[in-house]
Parts: structure tokens; sequence; C-alpha cells
């Protein structure tokens, strides 16, 4: 070291140990615990509060991980849809599938069944013809399954004219819903359906 950074340390070294020195150096020092003492509290509040309503469950029949919130009340917000992207990646649009939970939810009411979760199974996937997509769903974990044929080969080739049908495991058809003019503003916004 040189004389001139040796006389520079000595006179730090000496304002440190002066009275403002260490008042400087301990407001320094306990600025720097308390932001990290913060960090702390914040990250263990965020995670705190996740565990309390989120929490992960193996879904069986679509073999994925689902994230699952804790009710926040008596009333249930309809079951989850579990593992249904591969009909998305495959051309399902978002009509279409609201006409499968309506299919579904339809279904579940005609046996008074309380349907707490949809379950796509696993690798049951198929495109039986342009715009007719078959798959099989699992109700409530276990409890049903069905096979599920979304048909929109027929009018706008998304909903005008498409029908879902479910059939148990027997082959019989126990449910079916289609769209016709009556319906189709169920699947579409007030703007697209004309309604100003």
């Amino acid at each position: 070291m040189n004389k001139k950074t040796e006389k520079k340390l000595k006179e730090f070294g000496e304002w440190l140990v002066s009275p403002l020195g260490t008042i400087v150096a301990v407001v320094i020092l306990i600025a720097i615990i308390l932001v990290v003492v913060s960090v702390n509290l914040v990250r263990k509040t965020i995670i705190d509060g996740e565990a309390e309503w989120l929490y992960e469950e193996y879904d069986p029949a679509s073999d994925t991980i689902m994230k699952v919130m804790a009710p926040t009340n008596d009333e249930s917000d309809g079951p989850d849809y579990v593992g249904f992207n591969v009909l998305f990646d495959n051309g399902v649009t978002s009509a279409q599938f609201a006409l499968f939970e309506d299919a579904v939810s339809g279904y579940a009411a005609s046996k008074e069944m309380e349907l707490t979760r949809v379950s796509y199974l696993k690798d049951s996937y198929s495109l039986a013809a342009s715009y007719v997509f078959d798959f099989k769903v699992v109700l409530n974990k276990d409890q049903e399954t069905l096979k599920v044929r979304i048909d929109s080969s027929a009018g706008w080739k998304d909903v005008m004219g498409a029908k879902v049908e479910l059939w148990n495991e027997n082959g019989d058809l126990v449910f079916e819903l289609s769209v016709d003019d009556s319906n189709i503003c169920n699947y579409f916004s007030d703007a697209e359906c004309g309604d100003n």
C-alpha cells in the first residue's frame, strides 16, 4: 500500500471510532438488519398465506398434479376440470368446451349427482372425423367414466349445430346436448350474438 492509501485508511478508522462514525455505522447496521428481517417476513407471509389456500393433489385419471384452492364459503363454484389441455392443444375451442361443461352438468343434475371433479382420462383423446372430438372423462375421481363426443362437423365448425354426446361404459347414450338458434347465445358474447 502506498502512503496516501494508508493515510486515508487511518483517517477513516479514526472517524469510525469517533462518536459520529459509531452512530452512522450503527444506523447502517440496523437498516441492513431491518431490510433482511422485512424481506424474510414478507416471504414467510406469502408462503404461509399460500399454504392456507392452495395445495397440490394428484389426479389419477389425468395423471396430473392439480392445484386446489380451499373453499372460501359453503357455496361451490362448480366442479374442477382437470387435465383438459390436450383438447385445447388439438383444436377444441372455448365455446365447444363450454358446451361440454353444460352437458356434463346436465347429466350430473339428471342423476342427482353432486359433481366435484371432472377429469380427462389420460390418453383417451382421438379425432373421430373432422371437427369430431372423442375422449373419456372420469367424474368425481372414480365415481363414473363416460365417453364424450363433441361433434362440431355441422354448422359453423364451432358450436352452431354442434352436439355433445355422453355414453356410459356399456356404450349406452346417457345424455345429449345440441346447439341451435334457441341457445347459441349461451356460447357467445352479446356482441357476437348481435345484442347491443
